[in-house]
């Protein structure tokens, strides 16, 4: 019969700031826990895995610290008992911080996203040649004085003219 009782280890609790028995591990804290946008995306793939539809659970989410900050959790799930009806009895996961990689990744975003602002916007034809000849990009700028697309320019091999 269901519980709704969680094991964790303390590793689990101080990766969200709490101490390691300030916690009383339950689905009721875990929802709590568990931002409101990212519980439905839980749910659906826990229901899809007692479905037999995916192989095991594995989704991002944010999870709320005892500073009040979300923290991003790579969850990994697989259901090892189950009721006769199907429904999950036993479930063994995982949660890992990847709160770091999920910064860097933004960073990432916001660079190339301004590294495009500037080459499309400046007044200077650019363009950008793999070490086989084919042009990788072209600008803006680089399209307006050839009268070419970059999907066009793309086609031409400057190494063989």
């Amino acid at each position: 019969m269901p519980t709704g009782r969680i094991v964790t280890n303390t590793r689990w609790s101080t990766m969200l700031g709490f101490g390691p028995q300030e916690l009383e591990p339950s689905i009721a804290l875990w929802e709590s826990l568990a931002h409101p946008d990212d519980r439905p995306l839980a749910y659906a793939q826990l229901d899809a895995h007692a479905r037999g539809e995916l192989p095991q659970v594995e989704f991002e989410m944010r999870m709320r610290t005892k500073g009040g900050d979300w923290l991003w959790i790579l969850n990994r799930a697989k259901i090892v008992a189950s009721a006769p009806d199907g429904s999950p009895l036993r479930v063994v996961g995982t949660h890992s911080d990847i709160h770091l990689r999920r910064e860097q990744e933004a960073e990432l975003r916001r660079q190339a996203t301004l590294l495009d602002t500037v080459l499309s916007n400046i007044p200077i034809a650019i363009d950008i040649i793999d070490a086989h000849g084919r042009i990788e990009y072209v600008n803006a700028y680089a399209e307006h004085l050839l009268g070419w697309t970059m999907e066009e320019m793309r086609t031409q091999d400057v190494m063989s003219r």
